[in-house]
């Protein structure tokens, strides 16, 4: 009776998922309840997920994902897929799909997508390319390469996890990797000649945002932010910032103070300088070069705006603002309303009808409409907005990544420390990841207030909360009746009609269904099933892995499918062509690897 009872728990499940009616991390928690309530699973059985290896590599995919974002390996690789392919077409589709199922064999598939989309759509762009000719087989790429290790996708780990449990070897890192990569290999070159001949051009969106580069263009910015050292013996040495007057003696406002590790941006007007401490300022070349000859300070560098937002601390952002009617700004000068003590804004640069000023802006009356650009806290802001002192029209962050930074070469050494030491099996997948991830910390690749914003919580969640389930119907006899059912259609072919039989069934489902869901579901009947008639679990269960990762053959419920679709003007049927003859090619090789 109990049994049947997990069974029911089961297809409630499977059809609550298929709906899509409610959030799946939701019916995931629900089903987790109903369990423990029921007395199906003790209170620890049911919380186990929680603390399961699954769930914090998970997690620590898509942090190891934005860390490599951030450091802009996007940028990196575009370039790097530019000088290899000059651009043609078909030759960028053959690398474009190896080096994201590469990164997809490390990386979460979302976060790997998320990584190259943007890297794929700026060479379409430089190089007046037809999008929709290559955004499907980048889609198709990260998610076949999810398979290629055990790192690479949610399914793989969660099958892992429950062999494991079930008290068999782990699989390991190279795992899934004899039958995945003969299908990346293939696809590889099957996609790039498909795609120019069949697929459609799509439509190429124009980003109407405007750079950092062309803000500082506007703002007359371009050679106007520098470096300077505060040396021991400078006048400026003791004195608090509001009393050193550098806007009206020497047309020269301090953005940013860097005292050792720290950053001060904008720095408060009584902060006091010391020796050593590195100041960024705007002004003229003549007007800095005269502070630094009369106060003893040495020159460093110019400094590009881009690199002034990169640098900001996380919670201070640049922004263009427009001062809005009935303002109390409207006829007042920024200094006189105190704006820098009021809300932290500090006014760089102004803009009044097509001509910019960067000298004397807080001393300037404002007019209605003027725009200007300021530094502060995001925080600040809002309140300055909330209040109708200003209105946004942008927030000009650098999106991360834009271009590679000082800490690319560490960001990539993490990814091979991680993946040399799972490969070595001295030390488990989880440790490995999690060292990764603190590394990135670490060397500034990944902020620490970003590592729990980029995590796919709901995702994280459904698994945890999912993977009891499996260990019900194991401890109440639901997966041996799902098996005996397969057995009983598909056994009289032997190991390997089981092993096709499997992979259709969850090729099936997961067109509807979460492919980890499907897999978590699955696994345990897999295992059951072999356990009963003497066949390894190993065939059983890489086949659910595999059928169940093979949502991308449709965009019913793949996530980077959908992404694309629009952009891309596909059809159903383009994404038939494209992942079909790749799905086949899965099922061929499982069945003759039984």
């Amino acid at each position: 009776m109990t049994a049947y009872l997990v069974l029911l728990i089961l297809f409630a499940t499977a059809l609550a998922l298929a709906l899509n009616r409610w959030p799946v991390d939701l019916v995931a928690l629900a089903v987790l309840l109903l369990l423990v309530l029921a007395g199906l699973l003790t209170p620890n059985e049911g919380l186990a997920g929680f603390s399961s290896p699954v769930t914090i590599i998970v997690a620590s995919t898509y942090m190891l994902g934005a860390g490599l974002r951030r450091a802009g390996a996007a940028t990196l690789i575009g370039d790097f897929l530019v000088r290899v392919t000059g651009a043609d077409e078909r030759r960028l589709v053959v690398a474009l799909v190896l080096v994201s199922a590469f990164l997809s064999a490390f990386l979460a598939n979302i976060a790997v997508f998320a990584l190259m989309l943007p890297a794929t759509l700026t060479i379409a762009q430089r190089h007046n390319l037809r999008p929709g000719k290559v955004l499907l087989p980048l889609s198709i790429a990260c998610n076949a390469g999810g398979l290629l290790t055990l790192l690479g996708s949610t399914p793989n780990l969660a099958a892992a996890d429950i062999l494991a449990k079930a008290g068999y070897e782990p699989l390991g890192i190279f795992s899934l990797t004899p039958i995945a990569l003969p299908a990346v290999l293939f696809a590889a070159l099957y996609l790039g000649p498909l795609g120019h001949r069949v697929f459609p051009s799509g439509e190429l969106r124009r980003v109407v945002r405007p750079t950092l580069r062309e803000i500082a263009q506007q703002y007359g910015l371009q050679r106007g932010l520098y470096e300077l050292r505060v040396r021991k013996n400078s006048g400026l040495v003791g004195r608090a910032l509001h009393d050193l007057r550098l806007r009206e003696e020497f047309g020269v406002s301090i953005l940013e103070v860097q005292r050792g590790l720290r950053r001060y941006s904008p720095p408060p007007p009584e902060m006091a300088l010391e020796p050593g401490d590195i100041i960024i300022v705007e002004g003229k070349p003549g007007a800095v070069a005269h502070l630094a000859a009369r106060h003893d300070l040495e020159q460093r560098a110019r400094i590009p705006l881009e690199e002034v937002a990169e640098r900001l601390p996380g919670d201070v952002v640049l922004a263009e603002v427009i001062v809005p009617p009935r303002s109390p700004l409207v006829g007042r000068t920024p200094s006189e309303v105190n704006l820098r003590v009021r809300f932290g804004i500090h006014a760089i640069a102004l803009l009044r009808d097509g001509d910019a000023k960067t000298e004397g802006v807080r001393t300037t009356k404002l007019h209605v409409g003027d725009s200007l650009l300021i530094e502060g806290p995001r925080e600040s802001i809002r309140r300055a907005v909330e209040q109708g002192w200003l209105i946004v029209a942008h927030y000009l962050e650098e999106e991360p990544g834009v271009r590679p930074t000082r800490q690319i070469w560490t960001a990539m050494a993490a990814m091979i420390i991680m993946v040399g030491l799972a490969a070595s099996g001295r030390v488990p997948l989880v440790i490995s990841a999690m060292l990764a991830v603190f590394l990135l910390v670490v060397f500034g690749s990944l902020k620490p207030y970003e590592m729990y914003r980029v995590v796919e919580w709901r995702t994280v969640v459904m698994i945890a909360a999912l993977l009891p389930l499996g260990t019900a119907m194991q401890k109440s006899g639901a997966a041996d009746l799902l098996g005996q059912f397969l057995m009983a259609v598909a056994g009289h072919w032997g190991l390997r009609g089981l092993v096709l039989g499997f992979f259709l069934l969850t090729l099936t489902l997961t067109q509807v269904l979460s492919n980890t869901a499907v897999t978590v579901l699955f696994t345990p009947v897999a295992i059951t099933l072999a356990q009963q008639h003497g066949f390894s679990p190993y065939p059983l269960a890489l086949a659910v892995v595999f059928g169940s990762s093979s949502s991308f053959l449709t965009p019913i419920t793949d996530v980077l499918n959908l992404t694309v679709r629009e952009q891309g003007q596909y059809r159903f049927v383009d994404y038939l062509m494209a992942a079909g003859p790749i799905v086949a090619l899965y099922a061929l090789l499982l069945t003759l690897m039984a």
